[in-house]
């Protein structure tokens, strides 16, 4: 094909089609972060609502990709993208009355709730996103007007196409969704738009349509083209771009799983996990223009998808050696958590991105040489990409994930790939011997191939939990384990991804382990005592401690739980003893989905039973469910309690931060006339649980934490009135609403202080070096945390521990006093401090820290004792007699205290007393003191 021309170099024309290509795709970008918010009012949030707008936006765009390869080669590119770009703003600005009006389809009830989720997303989205879809392939007919090298031209627009989605990805996640509302965003990209089909109408007007196309030969074949274009080169064609694109969709949903296990599900995993993806695409299409210009041979495109075969396969690998690193030395680790998932996001996937990303522009290179018309090239590699991408994100998503696992995801992309690299260059032992290494690692990842699994070690295809799980399973929404506390197995732990869901007593499941259920539990004894029955919706199921619990303590409650994840409700059945013929009244989906039904229920049916209370325990990560947080949600809510009605549920945020606190609390204060809410007692400077109380009458609420901390270690109080006013006028008295919820802006500075925090992470080093006996820079570390917050018990526990190794008496005795204030258990701080006054030889000291010991904690048996011990000391028998028989009321088989006291009882010429107890000790097989036995002969 004869080479094209460049346009004249005054001429600003050869840079339009990559600005244009920038902003539309940055457009499309931010339609797709917004659609879920715009559609979520309607429809929640759940695995279906975001396969439906990632189904139905990628499946637009590859239509609209068809159609516009194919308008492009009929017409002038300039004049078909000013039409276009008018054509989209419509499109965009027509995504608001096409949601009100799917809306009002979804209220048929008889339509199961993931076909109204579908067939909403396709009446909301699918006409804008085929308008903005036809938009690539004419911007890339034209860019190809501009430059002599069509390699470089493809790659150039490709990469700038990426990089657009990558700008509007962090646009829309870090900034645009906190400063505006989803419909003012949507509203904007269509403004935005019609920006663009002016900019192009002007440009028709006062530029000839194509500078470079006045003299160049024509872009159709030619019939002497040495490349003919037959049904096997585009089957080809489409096949590899369909393939490499499904590819790097299944890996960036394997990495973010995989990525979520170390750091959580929040808004700087998921948009790094996005942006260095895109960013490595990004430059992986520049670079394979470039490579294109130079070769589009079979044997390269082998040799990339080879490349990247083994690039993906070792990128678990890379991760691993990521967080060894961050484990073992303190600069990386003392990074902001946010630059810590970047650097382990950047180290898993970047360059195998990049290397993916090469391959389209080398495809519609190939197809360009056959002589086949530009926009139907571009058109083609774009259309069938758009195809890979919605086929690897509804097949990872709704499948492979569940059934191999995230990782095992990995050595399947990475078999794929070399797949397409062996169908280019059959014949080559490189390619046999790289999906034989693909393969061989795929099947030692999977379980029922134990015989490899040292392969999947080596490789890091597998993941095992610490401390092993008695249950394990990666459903739709995260890594499920199930696993038993280390120092009480009997207690069974709940894990979706990092966080600690559930805990749960297996020998007794009325043993509520969280401070949250505390509240709630006393709460409910205000209004309804126990074991009065009750009518009680709980949104989150999790392990199901507290409805089980409910079921349990109040017999002939009617209880339903909405879970969204079915995995975790058989998980609960299979290894928490929740039993399968409970009464509880299951719905395995989405909240909001559950409450509209409940409400619609309700309007129809005038004998509907209202609700007691009402439970929320979904607000438990940094990923946080928006569209259970806002002002509309709320009045629902309110609409299915009784009068004497109460809705708590939990959250956590920072209160020297507070700005999701605050919008919680005012969001509620709008639909309730009483709020309160109660803390968990931890430092202000480091993540809280929180419960808001919400009810219609006043419920007298603050004797609370004086019956917590008669029956539990409660440390908590609830909040004033007046600390929460200027939260709220701090943070600008922001009401969450189905338009406007930026719930994971707000918890930004929570997520920021995980591992930010330098206090926290000179602490866990500290311990790390305590444990392998390097006291010195233990030492220097404690000391770091403990400048960085001088209130902070734990730290100065460890302080005065290593103080003590290091022969510092005094200074240990003074790190423990420093420890008592807002320790969790005072107690165990005065313990410590009398143990170490009493190794100083400092008696009367140690006397008033056990007595402080035994005052906060009557049943603590060593405090007693050793009280015992010391009043002995000193003569005192008399005290100390009635301490040690406090020690045998609580534990009778304690030997020290059986022997002391009947010591006493002889000294005391006390025989018969001394006898009794000798008597009690033979009969526990205890050993009797040789002393005593001679006395009372």
């Amino acid at each position: 094909m004869p080479d094209m021309r460049k346009s004249s170099g005054s001429s600003p024309l050869w840079m339009a089609p990559h600005v244009t290509i920038f902003l539309s795709s940055a457009c499309i970008m931010v339609i797709e972060l917004v659609a879920g918010r715009i559609i979520a009012r309607h429809v929640g949030v759940s695995l279906y609502t975001w396969t439906a707008v990632i189904g139905v936006i990628m499946a637009g765009i590859s239509l609209g990709n068809y159609y516009g390869g194919r308008i492009a080669d009929t017409g002038r590119p300039r004049r078909i993208l000013a039409l276009l770009f008018f054509l989209t703003a419509l499109g965009c600005a027509l995504i608001l009355p096409l949601n009100a009006l799917a809306g009002e389809l979804g209220r048929f009830p008889g339509l199961p709730w993931s076909f109204r989720i579908f067939l909403h997303t396709l009446i909301t989205f699918l006409a804008p996103s085929t308008a903005l879809g036809m938009i690539t392939p004419v911007v890339a007919k034209m860019g190809l007007e501009y430059h002599r090298a069509q390699g470089r031209t493809v790659g150039g627009i490709y990469a700038c196409s990426v990089a657009g989605s990558l700008t509007g990805t962090f646009l829309a996640g870090f900034y645009l969704v906190m400063l505006w509302r989803a419909s003012t965003l949507v509203l904007l990209s269509s403004a935005g738009m019609i920006f663009l089909g002016i900019c192009y109408w002007v440009s028709v007007i006062l530029y000839s349509d194509s500078p470079a196309t006045a003299d160049m030969p024509s872009l159709k074949q030619e019939p002497n083209s040495p490349y003919k274009t037959s049904a096997s080169l585009w089957i080809y064609a489409a096949l590899t771009v369909f393939v490499s694109n499904a590819a790097f969709m299944a890996f960036e949903f394997a990495v973010t799983r995989v990525i979520s296990r170390e750091f959580g599900s929040s808004l700087y995993t998921w948009t790094l996990v996005i942006g260095v993806v895109l960013g490595g695409i990004t430059f992986g299409n520049y670079l394979g223009g470039r490579i294109a210009d130079r070769s589009f041979s079979g044997r390269t495109i082998a040799l990339l998808f080879g490349v990247s075969a083994l690039l993906v396969l070792a990128s678990p690998l890379c991760n691993e050696g990521v967080n060894i690193l961050r484990g073992q030395n303190i600069h990386i680790a003392t990074l902001s958590w946010p630059m810590q998932i970047a650097l382990q996001v950047l180290a898993m996937c970047l360059i195998p991105c990049i290397a993916i990303g090469t391959v389209s522009p080398i495809v519609t290179k190939r197809l360009l040489a056959s002589g086949v018309a530009p926009g139907a090239s571009v058109g083609t590699v774009y259309a069938w990409g758009s195809i890979g991408s919605i086929f690897g994100t509804f097949f990872s998503g709704y499948l492979l994930v569940q059934w191999l696992g995230s990782l095992p995801l990995v050595a399947l992309v990475a078999t794929a790939l070399s797949l397409v690299a062996l169908c280019y260059l059959p014949r080559n032992l490189l390619t046999w011997a790289a999906t034989l290494a693909c393969v061989t690692a795929l099947f030692s990842s999977l379980a029922f191939f134990p015989a490899l699994r040292p392969v999947a070690d080596l490789l890091k295809l597998s993941a095992a939990s610490d401390p092993p799980a008695v249950y394990e399973k990666e459903s739709q929404y995260s890594y499920i384990a199930i696993v038993k506390d280390r120092k009480e197995p009997a207690i069974h732990e709940m894990y979706l991804d990092q966080l600690v869901h559930t805990r749960i007593d297996m020998r007794d499941h009325t043993r509520l382990l969280y401070e949250y259920e505390w509240i709630y539990s006393e709460v409910m004894e205000k209004t309804h005592p126990t074991p009065s029955p009750v009518r009680a919706f709980v949104i989150g199921g999790g392990g199901y401690a507290y409805p089980h619990y409910l079921e349990i303590t109040r017999p002939g409650s009617q209880i339903t739980v909405a879970e969204i994840d079915p995995a975790v409700t058989e998980a609960a059945h299979v290894a928490l003893d929740f039993p399968r013929n409970t009464a509880i009244r299951i719905e395995d989906r989405d909240a909001r989905n559950v409450v509209d039904d409940l409400v619609r229920h309700q309007e129809a049916d005038t004998s509907f039973h209202k609700f007691n209370y009402i439970f929320g325990d979904s607000i438990n990560d940094y990923t946080v469910p928006y569209h259970l947080t806002t002002l509309e949600f709320n009045q629902r809510l309110h609409s299915l309690l009784e009068d004497d009605g109460v809705y708590l549920f939990n959250m956590i945020d920072m209160l020297d931060s507070g700005a999701f606190l605050a919008a919680v609390i005012y969001t509620c204060r709008q639909t309730f006339e009483y709020v309160t809410v109660f803390n968990t007692g931890r430092q202000s400077f480091v993540r809280d649980t929180f419960v808001v109380v919400c009810s219609k009458k006043q419920l007298f609420l603050d004797d609370i934490p004086l019956r917590l901390q008669a029956q539990y270690a409660y440390i908590g109080e609830q909040l004033t009135d007046d600390l929460l006013d200027r939260l709220i006028v701090r943070h600008k008295k922001m009401v969450l609403t189905d338009d406007y919820a930026p719930v994971e802006n707000l918890l930004a500075p929570v997520v920021r202080t995980r591992a930010g925090d330098t206090g926290e992470v000179n602490l866990a080093f500290a311990r790390r070096y305590a444990e392998n006996g390097d006291f010195v820079r233990a030492l220097k570390r404690c000391r770091t945390a403990v400048s960085i917050h001088s209130k902070w018990p734990e730290a100065y526990e460890l302080l005065a521990w290593l103080l003590q190794q290091s022969g510092d008496q005094e200074g240990s005795i003074s790190a423990l006093r420093q420890a008592i204030e807002g320790h969790e258990d005072p107690s165990s701080a005065w313990y410590a401090l009398g143990q170490a006054l009493m190794k100083s030889e400092r008696y009367e000291e140690a006397i008033e820290a056990w007595t402080k010991c035994v005052e906060i904690k009557p049943d603590h048996i060593n405090g007693l004792y050793n009280l015992g011990v010391l009043h002995g000391t000193r003569g005192e028998l008399e005290q100390a007699i009635f301490f040690w028989r406090k020690v045998l009321e609580l534990d009778p088989a304690h030997a020290d205290s059986l022997h002391n006291l009947a010591t006493a009882h002889v000294m005391g010429s006390e025989l018969d007393e001394a006898r009794k107890l000798v008597q009690q000790m033979k009969t526990l097989n205890l050993e009797v003191s040789p002393d005593i036995e001679k006395a009372l002969k």
